[in-house]
């Protein structure tokens, strides 16, 4: 079971709000924005595309015992996120990334897996 951790600034002075949902294993194949706005949060997106890059948000690997080597980032993912600033050279040269630390990702394009994460709106 996957358990997401959002930290909205849901407070009207500006506070973050957790806000756990734990994810049944063999659920709906849901992008991470798709559950944003099943928790009634608001995020910007205007493509859902990968294009507009407004939807990108920091993510948090918590547990990665999964075996796998580190973060894929599809194509249109690294691209856009290049595009807009939030990965570095080093990074958009290689689809796999290291997870030990908040990685911008793009809401609309990161298919919720069996990892632990905490997101950043």
């Amino acid at each position: 079971m996957a358990s997401i951790t959002f930290l909205a600034p849901r407070q009207p002075d500006g506070t973050l709000e957790r806000i756990q949902v734990d994810l049944l294993p063999g659920g709906r194949e849901d992008t991470l924005l798709d559950l944003i706005e099943r928790q009634g949060l608001r995020h910007p997106c205007e493509c859902r595309d990968g294009t507009c890059g407004q939807c990108a948000v920091k993510v948090a690997v918590v547990n990665p015992d999964t075996g796998e080597p580190g973060v894929f980032l599809g194509r249109v993912e690294r691209e856009t996120l290049y595009a807009c600033g939030r990965l570095t050279r080093h990074q958009y040269a290689s689809p796999v990334l290291a997870s030990h630390r908040p990685l911008w990702r793009l809401a609309c394009q990161y298919a919720i897996g069996e990892e632990d994460i905490v997101v950043a709106l």
